[in-house]
């Protein structure tokens, strides 16, 4: 491995809407060593996580032996959602990969949504909820 990649993972809700802060994400590289743990930000993203590559001279040479790209593993986790894993998921040499997970909330998570405090001020400047 001579060159790098680089690696984002998006979170969602299972219909892609609905982005996901504080999910866990964690790269493994082919031999099963933790690359990168990151929790997503409240954007439903991590950080570019940079991956060795293979040469990207090796992408150039019609028949040459090996993938022109690394293989990792990716897992997506979050209290309340099924985790996600992805197996072999390709990173190119000086790219970005974009990996979007899309979460599906466990059946017995009932989430209770929260939605922040009313205040209504009227003409006389009284407060009312």
């Amino acid at each position: 491995m001579t060159d790098s990649g680089y690696l984002l993972v998006s979170a969602r809700t299972a219909d892609g809407v609905l982005l996901i802060p504080g999910a866990t994400v964690r790269v493994y590289n082919a031999s099963g060593s933790l690359l990168s743990e990151q929790i997503t930000n409240r954007d439903g993203y991590t950080s570019e996580i940079e991956i060795p590559t293979p040469s990207l001279a090796l992408s150039l040479s019609p028949g040459s032996e090996g993938r022109p790209y690394a293989q990792v593993r990716i897992l997506v986790e979050k209290i309340g959602f099924l985790s996600t894993e992805f197996l072999d998921a390709p990173v190119f040499p000086n790219v970005v990969t974009i990996q979007q997970t899309n979460l599906q909330a466990t059946p017995d998570y009932i989430g209770t949504p929260t939605w922040p405090e009313k205040t209504i001020i009227n003409e006389s400047g009284a407060q009312t909820l």
